[in-house]
This record gives structure tokens, sequence and C-alpha cells, in this order.
């Protein structure tokens, strides 16, 4: 009964993406909340782990569930604040080595690790597998992104520098950089505490439409509640898409309005307008094509950096805050 208890604790247990790679941290700060009902004694930070020895720390914060509003506020009033979510209950954190572990625990956290070396690096570099070419600039080199948690890109650039490398690009919106460098330098790169995360640089962009309205069901959603469905249209939602040219069309009107125009139908294949009516096509000129959002608007940009040297991060960010998108649609490999 006792092993059986055990596994099934385990598979409750959350993991954590971390890119290519799976993690499940030790629960070290719910082990705390048990020892402290026994009256053991509190560990400082560096007690808890070794590999904390700064005074802002970036580390992994796992909870039971979700934060609430003033459990992130008593967490922030004792030195800790949360970053990017991971999935899995867990976020990216900068600890102060005065946090009190106890307020931690309490604020329903089950975890707090450092972020391992070997987690940041995208599996295909770590393991030093046969890369594709569009990841190689020479021989010895290979063209990657490297993602840096919250500090200044001054501070970067100057770390960088101190192995003798210069970043071919910047974003300090989205926090990365892009670099050519060897496997070593990638290797001491990730022992870097502001290093968050080495993936190979993005591909040259393939033109494919994996999606339909009837994979992804959105045909029964669309139905009323009469009939199964959940009525629902996309009326009221804003979507983005990052694709080739999305010209006007019979199918989705005025709701369409072109951000960027860089990419030529002709020269995408007309991907672009494939996409936007897979997403929000009225169905008007074959009621067999309606998109999964019939009703959606649509705010079109093209994939890649264009001339405004803006990332789809960036764009996406900007479109957010401008037009309050709900959600974004990137074509991909």
């Amino acid at each position: 009964m006792l092993l059986l208890f055990a596994g099934s604790a385990a598979l409750a247990q959350q993991a954590v993406q971390f890119g290519s790679h799976q993690i499940v941290p030790e629960q070290n700060l719910k082990k705390l909340r048990t020892e402290r009902v026994r009256g053991a004694a509190t560990p400082t930070l560096q007690q808890l782990d070794p590999s904390f020895k700064a005074d802002r720390n970036f580390a992994l914060l796992q909870f039971e569930a979700i934060p609430t509003a003033s459990q992130r506020e008593s967490l922030r009033k004792n030195g800790v604040e949360l970053l990017d979510y991971m999935g899995g209950e867990a976020y990216f954190a900068v600890v102060s080595n005065r946090a009190d572990l106890v307020k931690v625990a309490a604020a329903n956290a089950n975890a707090l690790v450092p972020i391992k070396p070997e987690w940041k690096i995208n599996e295909h570099l770590l393991n030093k597998d046969e890369l594709p070419e569009w990841t190689k600039a020479t021989a010895d080199k290979l063209k990657v992104t490297l993602g840096y948690f919250p500090v200044e890109q001054s501070f970067v650039k100057a770390e960088l520098s101190k192995r003798g490398i210069t970043p071919k690009a910047f974003s300090q919106l989205v926090r990365v950089c892009d670099l050519e460098i060897t496997s070593k330098d990638i290797e001491y790169l990730a022992t870097l505490p502001w290093v968050a995360s080495i993936t190979m640089a993005a591909p040259p962009q393939e033109l494919y439409n994996y999606y339909s309205r009837i994979i992804s069901r959105s045909n029964v959603l669309q139905l009323s509640n009469d009939l199964g469905g959940r009525g629902l249209t996309g009326e009221g939602v804003r979507v983005g898409i990052w694709d080739g040219n999305v010209s006007s069309h019979v199918d989705y009107g005025n709701r369409r309005t072109m951000m960027e125009d860089e990419i030529l139908i002709k020269d995408s294949d007309s991907h672009g307008m494939h996409v936007a009516g897979t997403v929000a096509g009225a169905g008007i000129l074959d009621p067999k094509a309606r998109g999964m959002a019939p009703k959606a608007k649509l705010y079109t940009y093209n994939f890649n950096m264009q001339s405004n040297g803006k990332r789809e991060g960036e764009e996406m960010f900007e479109c957010f805050k401008d037009y309050g998108i709900s959600i974004d649609r990137k074509s991909v490999v």
C-alpha cells in the first residue's frame, strides 16, 4: 500500500518543460513545510542548495497551484520576483539571498531549484547531434539564439565580449540575441546565471498549412447549443497572423487589417491567404471552406524580421498592447 501511495504521489507531481527538456523539480519547499511542523530549523537559501551564491539568484520556482495576487505580493515583499511562466505551475524567478524560505513555502511553493546548465541547451546542441546546414555559420561555429533573464543589454554585451563574442542581432523586449559561436562557447555560456536558454537559430521558413476547421473540431464548436455545439464564431476575438501577405477577400471583408506587406502573395505561394481563410474565412464563396472563427478580426503581419527590424515577438507584444489581440498564429516549419 505504501509503495502504491508513493507511486501516485510521484505521478501527481508536475513536470516543467525547458525547451526540449522535461524536468521534475525536487520538492524541497514542500518537504520544508513538513519539517517545520516537526520543529526543524529553517535553512538559508545556500543551505537549501549551495548553487545559490549571488544576492539575486535566477531560479525555478514551482507551486502547488498558480499563486494568487496576495501570494504574489507576499513573495514580492519577501524578495521573490516571478518572471516567465514555464508551465507545470512553475515560473522563472529572481530570489534574493535574504528571502525567508518559510514565507516562500507558505505561498504554496513546492520547489525552489537553481537552473542547471544542461537544462538551458537545446538537446541537439547538448548532444552534439548532426545539425542541419542552416545552423552552421562556419566550420567551427554555429548559429544560435541566446535567451537571457532581466538584465541590461549593455551587461549582456559586456559579458559576451569577455569571451570575444559579438552579437549579430539583439531584442531587449523579448530578451534574446543571435550569436555565431563554438560548441565550447555554448557550454560556457550555459553556466552563467543570467543565461536562460541556448537554442538553434530559427530555421528558414517553409510554407505548410497543417490545420483545418474539421481537425480542430471547431466545426462542432460553431454549432448552436440546440445542436450540441457551443455557438462559438470568434465574434469579438482579435487574431494576429504572421505569414505572407494577406490581401482583401470577400470571406473576411473588412475584418482584416494589414499591418505589414512585404512578402508578396506570389512569393509566399498565397500561404498567408490560406492561413487567413483557415482561421477566419466566412465560407461565402464555398461553405466547405469556412474558417475556425468566421467572425474574428484579423491583424496580418509577415513572418521573420522585415524592414522594420522587429522580430515577431516584438510585433506580437505591440499588437497585443495597441489592438488587444487575443491569440496569434505564426506559420512555422
